[in-house]
Formats: structure tokens, C-alpha cells, sequence
């Protein structure tokens, strides 16, 4: 399990990725539209800017899966007395979802590379 940080806001959040089992899930229930969202804006579009919308459209059943397994260690930096869930975003949830999009890219950053390179792959040469 690995351990990141990122900020949201003025918030600053400590995360441990999820277990391998768990990564796999997620990844089957996200992965397709991800994709499809990643190749449909422009390669320097950060992932986390993309995800946000895609997130805000998902099913709620899956939404609440993704959060589930991505949240069960999320602890705002300094307190580690209670995971991070979407109760803590009442009239924020832009915010929220920005928060599972940094998980996202967080627990999968090895996708995101492989969406890169495929992406590189399929973008023909520049002509002069």
C-alpha cells in the first residue's frame, strides 16, 4: 500500500491506496469511461480536471462503490481520527469530487501513464 498527499481547496488530505483486489474493482467499474473521457479532451488536460465532470455524472451506486474503496484511508493531514467521506462535503460537492478524482489519479497513476503513452502512440507527427 502506498501513501500519497494532495490539497483540495485549503484542505490537505494524507491517502493510502487501496489494496490491489479493490484497485481492480474500481477499475472495472470506471475504466471505460475514464478512457473515454481522457481521449476526448485535450492531451495537456489534467486528469483531475477531466474526471470532475465524469464523476459528477456517474451512477450514484457506482459513485458510492468507487468512494467506498478509494476513502477508507483518506484522512485530512494531521488528523487521523476518521476517514474522509462525502459527509463531510455538505453544499460541497464540486469539492468532493474533485477530492475522488486525486484518489482516482492517486491509486491509479500506472493507467493514467499507459492512457498517456497510448494516446503519444496514436497522435500522427507533426508535418513541417
Amino acid at each position: 500500500m502506498a501513501t500519497f498527499q494532495f490539497t483540495v481547496g485549503s484542505v490537505t488530505y494524507n491517502a493510502a491506496t487501496a489494496p490491489a483486489m479493490e484497485q481492480d474493482k474500481v477499475l472495472s467499474l470506471i475504466s471505460v469511461k475514464v478512457m473515454q473521457t481522457i481521449f476526448s479532451n485535450k492531451p495537456e488536460t489534467p486528469a483531475q480536471q477531466s474526471l470532475v465532470p465524469l464523476l459528477l455524472m456517474l451512477p450514484q451506486s457506482v459513485k458510492q462503490e468507487v468512494a467506498r474503496i478509494l476513502c477508507a484511508k483518506v484522512f485530512i493531514a494531521g488528523q487521523s481520527d476518521n476517514a474522509v467521506s462525502v459527509r463531510d462535503f455538505e453544499s460541497r460537492m464540486v469539492e468532493w469530487n474533485q477530492v475522488l478524482s486525486e484518489l482516482i489519479v492517486g491509486n491509479f497513476s500506472d493507467f493514467f501513464t499507459w492512457c498517456q503513452s497510448v494516446r503519444e502512440e496514436e497522435t500522427p507527427p507533426a508535418t513541417v
